[in-house]
């Protein structure tokens, strides 16, 4: 079932035993992800959150390890560029020396 106030984007809700429950869940996740609280403050976000914390916490960490990875690819071929271009920079070096 989903939240009616939810939107296209809100979660299944998600069941707990009681309003404080759900409440511990939702402060839980804004005491350790800012990006929750970012979320939050945007209407669409926080049915989302409040429908469904453990699920927006979720997806909240996987972006954030999906970032991660992407940002150390980014690196890596940054890093090779470099490379490449110094190699490049020395092969043309030697080749200035062999034509004299």
């Amino acid at each position: 079932m989903k939240a009616p106030w939810g939107g296209d984007t809100a979660y299944a809700w998600e069941k707990y035993d009681s309003f404080a429950d759900r409440w511990r869940e939702i402060c839980r996740g804004l005491k350790t992800n800012k990006l929750l609280i970012h979320s939050a403050l945007r209407p669409d976000n926080v049915a989302r959150l409040t429908a469904a914390p453990q699920a927006e916490q979720k997806t909240k960490t996987d972006n954030r390890r999906l970032n991660a990875k992407r940002d150390e690819e980014s690196r890596l071929g940054r890093e090779w560029q470099n490379i490449t271009k110094k190699k490049a920079a020395a092969l043309d070096v030697v080749d200035e020396h062999m034509e004299d």
